[in-house]
């Protein structure tokens, strides 16, 4: 967006949330405001269509889904801005031919356009190359040209040109989803450890090294704003007051069984095969455990019930089976009796 991140648009939709009640709409720019941004878009758009169901009598439920999302997205705002802006890059030359290509070739070394052309296979005089070239220099993934005769100038990638050109040549996960896998890493460290430094916070952060304690300290005052941790003059975290009450909804196993009536038996997973369920999240599912009902929901749903959304590698190895790739599963506590695990449709948590 024009002179503004997505994200302080989305504060602004958010806050706009809270004073009226037209859910469906809300919801819909959400989602778009999410999908722009490349986070969780598929996500994002079953968010949507959960909201668009609303009705009278659900208003606590999807005001606090509103804002646990908006949370989770908002403390990744300083670290985000960047990737944003690459997400929104990367659109533009999945749309447009060839210029993936050129990013990937200028990946290797600094090339005119004519030598661009020739490594890419294309006609050394064809015009069009310049105006390609032009139009990444426009998103910001190529370095502005040096003075000279056009033909003969090399061009090269700017910083975020070379991290998408190792994300194309990789075929990487995208960066987004890789700050959003971070910030869910952090918070279920703390939420298991009830106590950390900033180091072991930084431990389970896997974005470059030189971003680290800026996505660290970014999500520390989000997170502290919303009082779900406490910032500790000796310089340890702790668990906040949120945090507490979230705790308390995880220890009515039945509610939280109730909530989900119709879980197969051989998908409930017993002490002896996980442990605990902190043992759960400690022991590798740390970095796969994206949470679709974070914190301050807890406090704002009727029924009394807490889950998370484990993607198929961690069930799998819960399970010791093999699961189909690229689903999800809703995971949530039974007390001692285990971790009940069913498959995650959109409107899961919302029917329940």
């Amino acid at each position: 967006m024009a002179d503004e991140t997505v994200f302080a648009a989305l504060k602004r939709r958010v806050a706009r949330a809270k004073e009226r009640s037209g859910l469906a709409q809300l919801a819909s720019e959400l989602g778009h405001a999410v999908a722009s941004s490349h986070l969780v878009a598929d996500e994002a758009r079953k968010l949507s269509r959960a909201f668009g169901r609303a009705r009278r009598g659900r208003d606590a439920f999807d005001r606090g889904y509103l804002s646990a999302l908006s949370d989770l997205l908002a403390a990744t705002s300083s670290a985000m801005s960047d990737a944003s802006e690459r997400a929104a890059a990367r659109q533009a030359i999945e749309a447009a031919a060839d210029l993936d290509a050129i990013i990937v070739a200028l990946g290797e070394r600094a090339m005119t356009p004519t030598e661009l052309a020739e490594a890419i296979g294309d006609a050394p005089n064809n015009g069009g190359w310049t105006r390609k070239l032009q139009k990444l220099e426009q998103l910001g993934l190529v370095e502005p040209a040096p003075a000279g005769d056009k033909r003969r100038r090399p061009r090269q990638l700017s910083a975020r040109g070379h991290r998408l050109a190792l994300e194309l040549e990789a075929e990487r996960p995208s960066r987004d989803d890789q700050l959003i896998a971070d910030v869910v890493a952090m918070t279920s460290l703390l939420r298991c450890a009830r106590e950390v430094t900033e180091e072991e916070l930084c431990a389970c952060v896997t974005v470059e090294s030189d971003e680290r304690a800026r996505l660290v300290r970014s999500f520390l005052e989000a997170a502290e704003m919303c009082t779900l941790l406490d910032l500790k003059m000796d310089g340890r975290v702790r668990w906040g007051r949120d945090g507490e009450r979230w705790d308390a909804v995880l220890a009515r196993p039945d509610q939280l069984a109730e909530a989900f009536v119709g879980v197969p038996p051989d998908a409930v997973l017993t002490t002896d095969e996980v442990g605990s369920w902190q043992e759960a999240l400690s022991a590798g599912a740390v970095r796969q455990v994206v949470d679709v009902v974070p914190f301050r929901l807890a406090e704002q749903l009727s029924r009394g019930f807490a889950a998370c959304v484990v993607t198929d590698r961690t069930v799998a190895r819960a399970l010791g089976e093999s699961i189909p790739h690229e689903k999800l599963y809703v995971a949530f506590p039974l007390g001692d009796d285990g971790i009940a695990v069913q498959p995650f449709v959109g409107s899961t948590l919302a029917s329940a």
